[in-house]
């Protein structure tokens, strides 16, 4: 997991059809916020661009890919009962519920 600790956390927070995903580790807390999406996408998760991402996150760059990673299977495992799949590109996670039966 290329330096990030055990003790990592991920939280969903919902405010309707939006709300915050905090991130926490002994390193960093930060939040990012996320929406409803349409066009057979769950949900949309606003991530720190790379040049961005050391100043919002106050981690190195090295370790985007994994806290990117860690965020998108949290949000898969515990909102699509683990039957889904995130993408990732510069400015978003988009989360697909597996909506095959």
């Amino acid at each position: 997991m290329s330096g990030l600790p055990h003790n990592t956390q991920v939280r969903i927070t919902s405010e309707g059809r939006s709300g915050v995903i905090h991130f926490e580790n002994p390193q960093s807390t930060f939040s990012m916020w996320w929406e409803f999406a349409g066009a057979g996408a769950l949900a949309i998760i606003n991530i720190p661009s790379v040049a961005q991402w050391e100043s919002t996150t106050k981690l190195p760059l090295s370790q985007r890919e994994d806290v990117l990673r860690i965020i998108g299977e949290h949000v898969v495992r515990t909102q699509t009962s683990g039957r889904g799949r995130y993408d990732v590109d510069e400015q978003f996670i988009t989360v697909y519920a597996d909506t095959t039966v």
